[in-house]
């Protein structure tokens, strides 16, 4: 058993920027960082672009390592039910807080 499945690990622009990814035919991609696989990442940088296209909110968050595209889907999903509601409500909330020169964490 991998001791490391459970651990949270913040990562740094550069290490983002580091990871592989391994594409296996008829499965969702894998993303391996120094041959552990991760599965949630999380990091803490400022706002440094900003851009509401349609339904998406695209931004780039710069910790100091380097700069990390993010795109944050905010499509009204609330007429499929009430866990979609609150996801586009989350996700309305969310994309209120970035502003460019605020400190984030996504």
């Amino acid at each position: 058993m991998n001791v490391f499945r459970a651990v949270h690990v913040k990562l740094i622009a550069r290490d983002f920027l580091s990871l592989t990814v391994h594409n296996p035919p008829n499965y969702a991609p894998t993303f391996f960082r120094r041959g552990m696989q991760v599965w949630r990442v999380e990091t803490v940088g400022v706002v440094v672009s900003k851009e509401l296209t349609g339904d998406y909110l695209r931004f780039v968050v710069d910790d100091g390592t380097g700069c990390i595209h993010c795109i944050l889907d905010i499509i009204d999903r609330s007429d499929l039910g009430l866990a979609s509601e609150v996801e586009t409500e989350i996700a309305l909330r969310e994309a209120a807080t970035v502003e460019l020169g605020k400190l984030v964490r996504v």
